[in-house]
């Protein structure tokens, strides 16, 4: 397993460990979602535009594996679309569509 794919789960483990304890805020998780969802497209990125300097970071990276990644980002961001960072984007306050942009 290539250490970008471990630190991935890793992050991923911790954002579900997060959100399954209400006591926590929910950002705490959604940061820790966010991350695994940076890693994932790096792998996708270097492929599409042919930039081998994009796919250092997941040298070993499985496209399956990244598209999964992705996945589970997205995921664990979305879980509590009401608190937190995603409360921020999702709602329709003022402060919604300045967070989009």
């Amino acid at each position: 397993m290539a250490p970008s794919v471990a630190a991935a789960l890793t992050l991923a483990g911790a954002a579900s460990l997060g959100l399954s304890m209400r006591r926590l805020p929910a950002w705490a998780s959604q940061i820790s979602g966010l991350s695994v969802l940076g890693l994932g497209p790096l792998r996708l990125y270097g492929l599409a535009y042919d930039a081998p300097e994009m796919e250092r970071v997941g040298a070993y990276l499985a496209l399956p594996t990244a598209l999964a990644l992705v996945l589970v980002g997205i995921a664990a961001f979305l879980v509590r679309p009401d608190e937190g960072l995603a409360g921020l984007l999702m709602n329709a306050g003022i402060m919604s569509p300045l967070g989009r942009r």
